[in-house]
């Protein structure tokens, strides 16, 4: 299974019905601390979260996901196609955010595998985002997603 002490993030096109997904898996404590940062998007003073830049998630693909405050139109926006990964933008409501967290929060509190999916209903989503613990192995995201393309450990080197 996945390293307890991080979570994996990925962009994949053509996921079954669902279409492109930006998919976060992990278990252990970082996806409650996950939450708990997605959840401080709800106070209008907060700033936007960069998760590919959070010490505790290992980006595959060169994905990057800019998570914006409360008060803008709720989507999922692809915002551009870097040559190293897909950039988008996720937006939520100030109830989103907090719904969102909640979602992300069960999901690390299940006694099993198990995956919520944390769109915004909007008919705008570029993507899909979902939030899996205990389904993707690491030997899935290294057949599936490539080698980790950044983490905490080379963003401070950079």
């Amino acid at each position: 299974m996945a390293e307890q002490g991080r979570l994996e993030l990925g962009f994949f096109t053509g996921w079954g019905d669902v279409g492109d997904v930006v998919l976060i898996s992990g278990l252990g404590e970082p996806m409650a601390e996950l939450a708990a940062i997605l959840r401080g998007l709800n106070d209008p003073e907060s700033t936007s979260v960069l998760l590919h830049t959070l010490p505790f998630l290992a980006v595959h693909g060169g994905v990057h996901v800019a998570a914006l405050p409360c008060g803008l139109p709720e989507c999922v926006r692809c915002v551009g196609n870097r040559a190293a990964g897909a950039e988008f933008e996720w937006r939520m409501s100030d109830d989103g955010w907090l719904e969102v967290a909640d979602k992300i929060d069960r999901v690390a509190r299940s006694d099993g595998p198990c995956h919520a999916y944390l769109d915004t209903q909007s008919g705008c989503d570029d993507a899909c985002v979902m939030v899996s613990k205990g389904e993707y192995s690491q030997d899935w995201w290294s057949e599936h997603a490539g080698p980790v393309t950044e983490t905490s450990r080379t963003r401070n080197e950079a």
